[in-house]
């Protein structure tokens, strides 16, 4: 297999605009978020009810004070892509990751031996066996 495109990390960063009440301690403790941009700017609300929120935040109904803008980072991991050697692409993502040609490969895009050489004196388990997905 000819890995096409290697294994990637990446950071999705997004911001929240955050509003809260104070709890019998007299703290604030966050009530409500809305996706903003990293300035604040509020984006826009898919449903009524948030959008009714908001309005109720924004006035200071019930005590809701600004808590200002929190920021998300979030950590991913992109799999690797190889060329089968049926010319077919096959995500690597699994322990198992089966070509539409019914070549096995792992993680790192080696082959793997035919299923029927496959059992627990070669370290596999019925699951790994068992539950592997097709793309």
């Amino acid at each position: 297999m000819r890995i096409i495109e290697k294994r990637a990390s990446g950071v999705s960063v997004s911001f929240e605009h955050n509003y809260g009440q104070a709890n019998a301690k007299g703290a604030i403790e966050l009530s409500y978020g809305f996706p903003c941009d990293a300035m604040g700017v509020i984006l826009p609300l898919q449903y009524e009810a948030a959008r009714a929120n908001l309005a109720k935040c924004i006035a200071g109904l019930d005590g809701i004070v600004s808590m200002g803008v929190r920021e998300y980072r979030h950590t991913f991991t992109l799999p690797a892509i190889g060329e089968c050697e049926c010319k077919a692409h096959v995500v690597l993502s699994g322990f198992t990751n089966t070509c539409d040609c019914g070549a096995d490969y792992n993680m790192s895009g080696q082959r793997l031996a035919d299923r029927a050489q496959w059992g627990e004196e070669t370290g596999e388990t019925a699951s790994d066996i068992l539950n592997y997905e097709r793309e």
